[in-house]
């Protein structure tokens, strides 16, 4: 009888093994697999960058002189979701439009050196400048010049697998609404300007492959409500594809029929907020373009917003993004009706994953 035990310990320990095996050699071969894809793709985008000055001083006493240090760099929602896409490994080709000033030569400088296979279109009325000082970014928007882009950069639009439509100005919805019929996949940011028009930018968020707002934007588009899961259902009732919602306690969203919530990861100390929502729709690009799931992609960008707000040293890869993520803690979830939809789900996962392991324990048991 105890020789029978020990027999029967021996084997649910080979099982224990084999299983814990097969499922680090299943993660190596998902983060080669989602390399492999990720390269294979290329994202793109139409937008406005602008020249961020960045105003950092020191709080003098009345009537001193504060020393500051400035730094000039280039900046955007557009922009900082390209550079966060290509971080992790993306292959980018962005259409950026400039203007015709004495900044843009400055601009167009700094953005080739950072993306180099960039496409500089002169399609704005000057260059877009924002001042990033106490907290606050103070930005121009200045309207495009055109319309529609020349045909080469049409066809260019058509072979991303993913563009991504930047924020631009309440006169510039010919324009955006034209990247969007070109595309196969768009991703949507939209500007507070935009939002001043709420039919019309319901629309082009209905023509849109996937829209990300945060919930300021939502309650504007979706006339004041305060509920995200109202504000997103209401969408729903039109024809809106794929939303994906953020704030301070997560993201919330809807795609393709399926409700995705993942709460925010815990912060030690805010360093600054301003592209959070930028880094977050990057890293989402990314891990689609690697064939992430929905809510693992989701998982990633709220990581990756966390590691930005914090000042931290951002990841240049999705696997290691990835590793962060599993370390790193999240804050309590607010409950609601999707994440206990959400619970439920993942303890019935789990239920079946240990009867499966009981039933192949209960076999070798039976086999002896």
């Amino acid at each position: 009888m105890t020789d029978h035990r020990n027999n029967f310990v021996v084997r649910s320990l080979l099982i224990d093994l084999t299983i814990l095996v097969i499922a680090g050699a299943f993660c190596l071969a998902r983060s080669e697999v989602m390399n492999t894809l990720l390269n294979s793709e290329t994202l793109g985008g139409v937008g406005a960058p602008t020249l961020d000055i960045e105003i950092a001083a020191s709080a003098p006493f009345t009537g001193e002189k504060a020393t500051s240090k400035i730094s000039v760099k280039p900046g955007g929602g557009h922009t900082n979701a390209l550079r966060q896409a290509k971080r992790l490994g993306a292959t980018v080709e962005p259409i950026f439009l400039i203007g015709a000033d004495s900044q843009a030569s400055l601009l167009k400088r700094l953005l080739r050196e950072e993306f180099p296979n960039a496409t500089f279109l002169r399609g704005l009325a000057a260059t877009r400048i924002s001042v990033l000082y106490g907290g606050r970014c103070h930005t121009t928007r200045p309207t495009a010049t055109i319309q529609k882009l020349p045909t080469d950069l049409q066809d260019m639009v058509r072979n991303w697998s993913m563009a991504l439509q930047g924020p631009m100005s309440a006169a510039d919805f010919p324009l955006a609404e034209h990247v969007a019929s070109l595309a196969k996949r768009t991703v949507l940011q939209l500007s507070g300007d935009q939002l001043r028009f709420r039919e019309r930018s319901r629309q082009l968020v209905e023509q849109s492959w996937l829209a990300v707002l945060n919930r300021d934007e939502l309650r504007l588009l979706t006339n004041g409500q305060v509920d995200p899961v109202a504000g997103i259902q209401q969408l729903r009732s039109g024809n809106v594809n794929n939303l994906l919602i953020t704030g301070r306690d997560g993201v919330l969203g809807f795609a393709e029929g399926q409700w995705i919530h993942r709460p925010s990861y815990a912060v030690d100390k805010v360093r600054h907020t301003i592209g959070a929502g930028d880094a977050f729709v990057g890293t989402v690009m990314a891990a689609r373009a690697a064939n992430a799931s929905w809510s693992e992609s989701a998982k990633l960008g709220m990581a990756a917003s966390a590691i930005l707000v914090e000042g931290g040293e951002m990841p240049t890869s999705l696997a290691a993004l990835q590793e962060i993520a599993w370390q790193r803690k999240t804050i309590p979830a607010v409950s609601s009706p999707v994440t206990r939809r959400g619970k439920v789900a993942r303890v019935v996962t789990s239920a079946a994953a240990l009867a499966g392991v009981g039933v192949g324990i209960a076999g070798v048991w039976l086999s002896t």
